[in-house]
């Protein structure tokens, strides 16, 4: 504020030395207003379309405070990958997803048709609803020869059309599935 009061009283005093032919006393003009107004436009465009945010604690999805990744669904829901839950959010409650003790979820991706694939510390898989509606984790590692499937954390999970990609530090797993 102090800087802007400075720079009106160096355009005032300015405009009260310089020669006050009309093309030099409209620019002036102009320049005072310039710096009168412009700081009302700032105050204004804070004010208009400021996102709203909502932080919610691990005390209010029962979770841990690290957070790794996130994706939406089809429908909306937010996931989110925090240690062994993935927890869904339908905008008005939290559901855990259990994927496996010791297993520290470190990705999530959806595709175009919002199915969640996993990435977690030795598994991937997927999330998909069971017979009661409820969403679950379904692994894949089953599809792997038993020789590969001794891997650190997929930190990276990626979705082409019909393939996902699995990145760990050891490996790139390629995935192939239909809809």
């Amino acid at each position: 504020m102090c800087i802007y009061l400075f720079l009106l009283n160096i355009l005032y005093f300015y405009q009260k030395s310089i020669n006050k032919s009309k093309k030099v006393k409209k620019l002036s003009y102009f320049f005072i207003l310039y710096f009168l107004l412009f700081p009302l436009k700032i105050l204004i465009a804070q004010e208009n379309g400021a996102p709203f945010i909502k932080n919610y604690t691990p005390l209010e999805y029962e979770g841990e405070p690290q957070v790794w990744a996130g994706a939406c669904d089809a429908q909306g829901r937010f996931y989110n990958a925090n240690y062994e839950y993935v927890f869904q959010y339908a905008g008005n409650e939290w559901h855990k997803i259990f994927i496996d003790k010791n297993k520290v979820i470190r990705s999530l991706s959806a595709n175009s048709k919002g199915l969640i694939f996993v990435g977690a510390d030795g598994d991937f898989g997927f999330l998909k609803p069971d017979s009661l509606g409820q969403t679950e984790y379904v692994s894949i590692l089953n599809y792997l020869d038993s020789a590969d499937r001794d891997f650190s954390d997929v930190w990276n999970t990626v979705v082409d059309d019909s393939t996902v990609f699995f990145v760990s530090r050891e490996a790139v797993f390629r995935f192939h599935y239909r809809d």
